[in-house]
Order: C-alpha cells, then sequence, then structure tokens
C-alpha cells in the first residue's frame, strides 16, 4: 500500500505511527505470518515489534581504486543498530475492549443470565453466578443489540476456560467463524463501546 501524509498534521495526531499500527492490523486481519515494513525510519517500526534484517547488495566499480574506497565507505552508512525491538503482541491478536453487556448464555438448551465485561473480534469474557463448566461444546449467546436497534442477534462460540472467584464464574468464550454480516454488527458494537470508554 502507498500513502501520503500531511505533515502539517502529522506531529498533532501521530499519523505515521497509525499509518503502522494499520498495516499491521491490516496483516493480521488477513492471516499473514510476516510483513514487511520496508527499510526507512527504522525506530518507528522497532516500537510497534518489527525486527531488522540483513539487506545485501552487489556493488562494483570498473575502475580497481575507486572500487575499494566505494565499496569500504558504503557500510558507514549503514551503522548497527543497537536498540532492542519491542515485545508488543502476545497470543491474543484482537484488543479487548471493556463493556457491560447483558446476554444470556444457551448451554444445552439451559439458559444462564451473563454479564459480558470484555470483547473482541474473536470471543469474549463472562461472568455468572450460576456454575459452568468447562466444555469445548459449541454454545450459544443470545441478546447483543446495536445502539438504537431494538433487534437483537446472537453469536456461536466455545468455552475455552471457566474460572471460579468468590462464587462467580468468569467464563471465556471464543466466537466460532460467523457470517460477514454479523461480523459487521459485532465490530460495530466493540468500536460503539470503545468510544463510550473513551469519553469517560
Amino acid at each position: 500500500m502507498f500513502i501520503g501524509i500531511d505533515y502539517k498534521y502529522n506531529e498533532e495526531n501521530k499519523l505515521y505511527f497509525n499509518i503502522l499500527c494499520q498495516s499491521v492490523k491490516m496483516g493480521i486481519d488477513l492471516g499473514k505470518k510476516k510483513i514487511e515494513m520496508g527499510i526507512t525510519t527504522m525506530g518507528p517500526k522497532k516500537e510497534i515489534g518489527s525486527e531488522v534484517l540483513p539487506a545485501y547488495g552487489y556493488m562494483k566499480h570498473l575502475n580497481p581504486l575507486p572500487h575499494f574506497f566505494i565499496t569500504n565507505l558504503f557500510s558507514l552508512f549503514s551503522p548497527p543498530d543497537y536498540r532492542d525491538r519491542k515485545r508488543v503482541f502476545n497470543r491474543r491478536y484482537y484488543e479487548r475492549i471493556y463493556a457491560e453487556l447483558n446476554l444470556t448464555l444457551i448451554i444445552k438448551n439451559q439458559s444462564i443470565p451473563v454479564l459480558g465485561l470484555d470483547i473482541s473480534e474473536k470471543g469474549i469474557r463472562l461472568i455468572s453466578s450460576l456454575r459452568v463448566s468447562k466444555s469445548s461444546q459449541t454454545v450459544k449467546l443470545i441478546g447483543f443489540k446495536l445502539e438504537h436497534d431494538e433487534n437483537s442477534f446472537d453469536l456461536s462460540g466455545k468455552i475455552v476456560w471457566v474460572k471460579e472467584d468468590e462464587g462467580q464464574y468468569s467464563i471465556g468464550i471464543r466466537f466460532t467463524k460467523m457470517q460477514h454480516q454479523l461480523l459487521e454488527k459485532l465490530t460495530y458494537i466493540i468500536n460503539y463501546q470503545r468510544l463510550k470508554n473513551l469519553e469517560k
């Protein structure tokens, strides 16, 4: 991708850094295992977790004397970088957004009222006062709503972990693959909640 920046707004809005972050997000969304960030502006790229790899080139001058000096001088223009790259990634690719969503968890036709405390495009953490056992079976969450919309929608997922703490159960749900329309609705809820959190 090729993007132009209006540098009058770069300092205030951190445009370049945000473009780097969006490039990484796009690579993750597309399921890429590696992202080549290019050879310029090493500092910001290492700040977001990039690793510096050597670049090799062939250089030759037809005159032996200039050839000796030029090839040795060239290495001076690429001094070694001693800064460590930042370890910014963990196993979770998608940011979890704090939310308070009143939902119902359906397990084997049993309805359990739950509170969704944080959510991402890949999963959600729930709180329940009723006992829930860990299971890899498919469950359903009902009651997701868009703002100013009376209609709700449901999402399917799997329980990946359950933790008990003082009589309450914290439940980790990983969403199963969903249709594009449902993913758009879920993303809308996440972005809306993110804005609400910023306003607090």
